[in-house]
C-alpha cells in the first residue's frame, strides 16, 4: 500500500530485510575464521542495510516499528562483527573502542533527532 507512511502494518518487507542482519551476525561469528565467507556475510549485511531503507522509501512502507527495528539490527550486527574481530582476529582494543564510539555517537544523534524533531524523521 503506497502512500501510507508510518502505519506499522505496511512495513513487513523492510522490517524482514532488517531482521536478516540478526542471523547474519550469528553466521559471521560461526564463519569468522573463513575470510571469504566473512567478507560475503559483511557485504550481504551492508546490502540489506541499504535495501531495507530503499524498499521502505520506494514502496512508502516507513513505519514506527521499522524506525526501531532497523537501528537495533544495524547496531547488533556491527557490534557482533567488531567483538568477533577482537576475539578471533586480535583487532586492537583501541580500534574497537573508536568504532563502537562512532556507532554509539551515530545512534545517540539519531535518537536526539527523533526525540527533538520527530517531523524530520517521519518526513
Amino acid at each position: 500500500m503506497r502512500g501510507h507512511a508510518w502505519r506499522d502494518g505496511d512495513a513487513m518487507i523492510p522490517n524482514l530485510i532488517s531482521l536478516t542482519r540478526l542471523p547474519l551476525a550469528a553466521l559471521f561469528v560461526y564463519y569468522a575464521t573463513h575470510p571469504v565467507a566473512s567478507v560475503v556475510i559483511v557485504c550481504v549485511g551492508g546490502i540489506s542495510d541499504w535495501l531495507d531503507g530503499w524498499v521502505a522509501k520506494r514502496l512508502g512502507q516507513r513505519s514506527a516499528s521499522g524506525a526501531l527495528i532497523d537501528p537495533i539490527c544495524d547496531h547488533t550486527f556491527t557490534v557482533t562483527v567488531l567483538v568477533t574481530l577482537v576475539v578471533v582476529h586480535g583487532l586492537p582494543l583501541w580500534m574497537f573502542a573508536v568504532l563502537v564510539a562512532r556507532d554509539v555517537a551515530n545512534g545517540l544523534g539519531g535518537l536526539a533527532v527523533w526525540l527533538l524533531r520527530p517531523e524530520q524523521v517521519k518526513g
